[in-house]
């Protein structure tokens, strides 16, 4: 989680409680990552967790065959990233943006997983992060992506999915009770900037809600009438 670049949360554990409990994570995200990566997962590989924020992803990599002490969180939120050491104190740690030229190993690393973060940053550090993690990433090495989906942020900030194509900043308030910045991109936009820092495409997924999620009435009405998520697996 990488949101204002320099303020924190203001709660790390209540921010935490909620992330792990989410709608999104637990119907849409949390599959897409089990889905997309549990066959990549094992004690060996070496991983950054890009936007680490509280640990949330860090936990599911653990759960499902890594190492902690073979992973790399990075945040720029001091209070997120002292909470996510608390829970694993095992990884390594870097407080920054991953859009900075970071002391991280070139060439090193067999997975990057970067979660709900890119839609933060501005165009300069959108394409700054993605050329970091090329570089990171040692060869075959994979990156996944997950971020809002455009087409439903279209209709979070507008109310009209017909303003998909408006690419620009706004400020939207989180589900944790404040504004953050949000960066709205085309589908397109991801993709071709993946390619312009040299990854390989594997595979675009627009995540649907697993059956579970029906439970939640108002919530899967709300998720389920536009592509919540944008899933992207990239190849270097």
């Amino acid at each position: 989680m990488l949101k204002n670049q320099k303020e924190g949360v203001g709660d790390a554990k209540k921010y935490s409680n909620w992330a792990e409990n989410s709608f999104t994570w637990q119907y849409i995200e949390k599959p897409s990552l089990f889905n997309n990566l549990k066959k990549e997962l094992n004690r060996k590989i070496r991983i950054i967790e890009a936007g680490c924020g509280a640990g949330r992803t860090i936990n599911f990599l653990v759960q499902n065959g890594a190492s902690e002490a073979n992973i790399l969180g990075i945040d720029v939120d001091s209070e997120l990233l002292n909470y996510a050491k608390k829970q694993f104190p095992k990884a390594h740690y870097i407080h920054d943006s991953i859009s900075e030229n970071l002391s991280v190993k070139k060439d090193h690393y067999d997975l990057i997983t970067c979660h709900n973060v890119l839609h933060y940053l501005n165009n300069r550090q959108f394409s700054q992060a993605l050329r970091n993690f090329f570089t990171w990433l040692k060869k075959d090495g994979l990156l996944f992506v997950i971020t809002p989906h455009p087409v439903h942020m279209a209709d979070v900030i507008y109310q009209d999915i017909g303003k998909y194509f408006k690419r620009g900043k706004h400020m939207v308030k989180t589900h944790w009770g404040e504004k953050a910045p949000y960066y709205q991109r085309l589908v397109s936009d991801y993709i071709n900037e993946l390619v312009v820092a040299g990854f390989s495409i594997v595979q675009v997924e627009e995540p649907e809600i697993i059956t579970e999620g029906k439970r939640d009435g108002k919530q899967y009405k709300h998720y389920s009438t536009s592509p919540a998520r944008l899933a992207i697996k990239a190849k270097k």
